[in-house]
């Protein structure tokens, strides 16, 4: 913060969230102790021009002037901008809801603040804050998951995040983070999730903002993503949180082509069946007839024909279908 304001000539350095009723500073480079005090114990409350900043589009730079002339008469501007010769500067919010945080430079110039040269460094700048402000929301996120156990997320096997309204991520589990990585059907573009067809991008923003909908009924919802030719569509369920923020949604992906399957130790564990018919069961719920079976494990038709007649007695089932059902219920 104090290279930012020495580079940029202003008087103070910050950025602010937005709690609510109040704002907190959360990184300042400000030498004047009793303006931060008294911004703190009191001013807050009063401070319009944050106000105006916290509800335009992040990113957009502001100019100090022209936000202080939207009240110039204000006790804020008179009793404190002015006393501390922080009427002018650059204002731009960095972050979208829950909690909007902007960064603040402030001082006062013999001409205009906000000089080409100045906003140019700015606008430069915003990425790199935007970025480091994530980077530390995904630091905490960890040290709350140690601290309380495991995320909601990674109760599921397929890829599972969380996303917040404005589609940053937020958590993803192992698969997500596989997926993520080599996937060109879902990407991220600066920590924010996308999909390539833009009529299936504009579904999944429209099924998020539903399931993290701050009044009214917050919905779950369903769309696929079109995929090349020789694949089927990608399912992706978007979930409203329970026991997270209301402004995240979980959301997972399903592929149709992807077989999730029991481990064979589980089969062999719930059902007491031996390794044989473990290894028969699995072949049958990958659609293989018992003629393939026999020849993918080297076995006789009668052989397989047995072990799938133990199989069904030992899960209390009598046909494929049947055995098929019950293997997928048993994967989350």
């Amino acid at each position: 913060m104090t290279l930012v304001r020495i580079a940029l000539g202003g008087n103070a350095t910050g950025l602010v969230v937005d709690q609510g009723a109040n704002r907190a500073i959360q990184s300042c480079s400000f030498t004047d102790d009793e303006a931060i005090t008294s911004y703190a114990n009191y001013y807050r409350q009063f401070d319009y021009v944050l106000k105006a900043v916290e509800s335009s589009a992040p990113g957009l730079v502001h100019s100090g002037e022209a936000l202080v002339a939207l009240n110039p008469r204000s006790a804020f501007n008179a009793e404190w901008m002015r006393r501390y010769e922080l009427n002018d500067g650059m204002f731009v919010r960095l972050t979208a809801a829950p909690r909007p945080c902007s960064f603040v430079v402030a001082g006062r110039h013999a001409g205009p603040f906000a000089t080409p040269d100045n906003v140019r460094v700015l606008n430069a700048l915003v990425p790199q804050l935007q970025r480091a402000l994530r980077t530390q929301h995904a630091v905490a996120e960890l040290r709350d998951r140690v601290a309380s156990g495991n995320h909601p997320a990674d109760s599921f096997s397929a890829p599972a995040m969380t996303v917040f309204r404005d589609m940053t991520i937020g958590h993803t589990n192992a698969a997500a983070e596989s997926l993520l990585r080599c996937s060109a059907d879902i990407l991220v573009r600066s920590g924010h999730v996308l999909l390539p067809f833009p009529s299936a991008d504009a579904e999944l923003r429209r099924a998020v903002s539903q399931a993290t909908r701050e009044s009214g009924p917050r919905t779950a919802e369903t769309l696929t993503v079109p995929r090349d030719a020789l694949s089927r569509p990608l399912v992706v369920h978007v979930l409203p949180s329970t026991n997270l923020h209301r402004q995240q949604a979980v959301v997972i992906v399903v592929d149709p082509d992807n077989h999730r399957e029991p481990p064979k130790k589980l089969l062999r564990q719930l059902f007491s069946l031996t390794d044989a018919e473990a290894e028969v069961t699995l072949r049958i719920a990958r659609g293989l007839t018992l003629a393939a079976v026999a020849d993918e494990l080297s076995l006789s038709l009668a052989t397989v024909k047995t072990h799938l007649q133990h199989v069904y007695q030992k899960t209390d089932t009598h046909r494929q279908g049947e055995l098929v059902r019950l293997l997928l219920s048993l994967m989350p």
